[in-house]
């Protein structure tokens, strides 16, 4: 087998549970670990700035890959990995390098929401508009798809989402009545007790899967702490223009989640006809065979959007974009800027994203110097700086002295072009 026919794996890196797929006999299907379990527990951690733990999530890819190159008998390094669609740049870039530790080549990091739309649509015979919910352990993202049959084109309208919103979050509230009811029952408060609180949450994410269907479940652990039992009861909680809403992510399960979707969605039907548990996997699989010019695999052509806006900082702290939040890539945008005081010969650039006013409020991506400026007063030099953001989600800045080509003698004249105006109105 050469490297050009090895088989590719599409990853569905998630945060309490990750899945494996590759396509094979002309469909994706999941690959199950070891244990035969059709996920395999992930544990991803962010630091308290929300940056991926590198090491954690290369050491998952890497059980991930082992166990793809097992059950396919041969080495496999390509791979499309998913993140959560408003995953920052930086997130991105670590899980690009958690990939690369773990010894694969990643073709392309799409949106958790694109991939479960690629998979739910692939098969259907008119075009349509797709609200994909996903809402996972970690994370809840919203995306709109349009995917146009005639090319098999599936072209983003919108996204949003919160990295630090998922079903653990579920856990935690479950967690968190529990304790306060053992403390009203035996005067005992456990939350500085370590062994009891990884007992009390894991119990409450099995009430959570429990309540999915269930009307009630029972949380009893004997011997929590000083040989008390704790026994307690939860009870479950009793568009026009978009054609399906497609349910992705195991909290997705949840009844009161269901409820309140219907309610926001009025008569529109929520879809099943896909497993939320492996949609996204699904979907990652089949890209990754597009990708890898697989013969028996149809073509699909996405067309993504930039989840935050791209700027600089400009005087004041005041965020300029240059391209905005929504705007379908591969995309180029630039601006004008000049000088802002007498004889400045460096200029210096941050990059941020986000959508906040002020740069304090948004993420630093990186920072340079535009330096070798003529000396001049201030607003008289001008250059602009043009950014391209790619499909592989890379952006590219570039000063571009727009003064490069004025002698000295010519930038005088300028000089005094702009006096003699501030004469005339004075």
């Amino acid at each position: 087998m050469t490297a050009d026919t090895r088989p590719v794996i599409g990853i569905d890196l998630g945060t309490s549970c990750s899945r494996l797929g590759i396509f094979k006999d002309g469909k994706s299907q999941i690959i199950a670990n070891h244990e035969g379990d059709r996920s395999t527990p992930s544990w991803i951690s962010f630091s308290d700035d929300g940056e991926v733990h590198v090491e954690l999530s290369a050491h998952v890819l890497r059980q991930l890959k082992n166990r793809a190159e097992e059950y396919c008998g041969c080495p496999i390094t390509d791979a499309v990995i998913t993140v959560p669609a408003y995953f920052s740049d930086s997130q991105r870039k670590a899980t690009k390098i958690a990939a690369e530790i773990a010894g694969l080549n990643v073709l392309r990091l799409i949106n958790e929401p694109n991939a479960a739309a690629i998979a739910y649509c692939l098969e259907k015979k008119k075009d349509s508009k797709v609200l994909v919910y996903n809402f996972g352990g970690g994370t809840l993202d919203v995306s709109i798809l349009i995917h146009s049959i005639d090319d098999n084109t599936f072209k983003v309208q919108a996204t949003s989402g919160n990295t630090h919103l998922g079903g653990k979050d579920i856990d935690n509230l479950l967690a968190d009545y529990c304790i306060t009811e053992f403390y009203l029952v035996h005067k005992i408060d456990v939350k500085d007790d370590p062994s009891a609180m990884a007992r009390i949450r894991e119990a409450c994410e099995k009430a959570k899967h429990a309540l999915s269907t269930a009307q009630k479940y029972r949380v009893v652990l004997p011997n929590l702490v000083d040989k008390v039992t704790c026994d307690i009861t939860v009870a479950k909680m009793k568009m026009d223009e978009i054609d399906d809403v497609v349910l992705v992510g195991g909290s997705t399960r949840i009844p009161k989640i269901r409820e309140l979707l219907k309610g926001f969605f009025g008569d529109k039907q929520l879809s099943h006809n896909i497993d939320p548990d492996e949609a996204v996997a699904l979907g990652a699989t089949i890209y990754a065979a597009v990708l890898a010019k697989v013969e028996d695999c149809k073509n699909v052509r996405l067309v993504d959007i930039i989840s935050r806006s791209l700027g600089i900082n400009t005087h004041g702290g005041i965020m300029s974009p240059l391209i905005f939040h929504g705007t379908h890539i591969p995309t180029r945008g630039y601006e004008i800027y000049t000088t802002i005081a007498d004889d400045q010969e460096i200029v210096p650039f941050k990059i941020y994203e986000g959508e906040a006013t002020l740069t304090q409020d948004n993420r630093l991506l990186g920072e340079f110097d535009f330096t070798g400026i003529p000396r001049a007063p201030k607003k008289v030099l001008e250059f602009s700086l043009p950014v391209e953001k790619s499909t592989g989600n890379k952006q590219n800045f570039a000063v571009k002295d727009k003064n490069a080509c004025l002698t000295s003698a010519e930038i005088e004249k300028v000089m005094h072009a702009q006096n003699g105006s501030a004469d005339d109105s004075s």
